[in-house]
């Protein structure tokens, strides 16, 4: 999606954010969570400007390369440099109260469609509400998603700690969808409920 202003044009995730990094979900998702909580525009802005970024440099060029990912936006990663963000975000704060907030909506449905929704991937329907009807929430051992990302690192699926956060957050719900029926499938073969 481009988000067109005088202040220049940012680029953002593909339609239910099938195309961001685990990275970039979790970040924005506690921006998200601290917005809702406090109602603070400053959580806002720095959830719009991790999602929403300048286009790489030289794309038509790179576009040729058989190594290109087919992402427009200039990478984010829990390494990228925090000065850029706050400066994006800074920007971002003169964006129209209307733009922002609809940006604010369109993220709480792709949170709405990742906890409700069925997605299609490789032809097979997927319901990731079991994710989240398994892991529950309040627990005190619950860190949330910085807890997830250590999990899933520890077993080395995708790589270390930087190679699963970097990892398309598709990818990751999959693997979490195919732990939780692993999960579901051993308690009902060892009689628990």
């Amino acid at each position: 999606t481009l988000f067109r202003s005088n202040l220049g044009d940012y680029y953002g995730p593909s339609d239910a954010l099938t195309d961001i990094t685990f990275c970039e979900y979790r970040m924005a998702h506690d921006h998200f969570i601290e917005y809702i909580d406090t109602n603070d525009p400053c959580e806002l802005d720095h959830l719009i400007a991790i999602l929403y970024r300048k286009r790489k440099r030289f794309l038509s060029i790179r576009k040729l390369f058989p190594s290109f990912d087919g992402q427009s936006r200039r990478i984010f990663t829990a390494k990228s440099n925090p000065q850029y963000l706050e400066k994006r975000k800074k920007k971002i704060s003169r964006f129209p109260w209307h733009y922002r907030y609809g940006i604010f909506l369109w993220f709480a449905g792709c949170e709405e469609y990742l906890k409700t929704g069925n997605p299609t991937i490789n032809g097979h329907e997927i319901d990731f509400s079991q994710i989240y009807k398994s892991t529950g929430s309040g627990s005190s051992t619950d860190i949330g998603l910085i807890g997830i990302l250590f999990g899933l690192a520890e077993t080395k699926v995708f790589g270390s700690l930087e190679e699963t956060d970097n990892q398309n957050l598709y990818d990751v719900l999959l693997r979490l969808y195919q732990v939780t029926l692993q999960m579901k499938e051993t308690d009902i073969h060892h009689g628990t409920h």
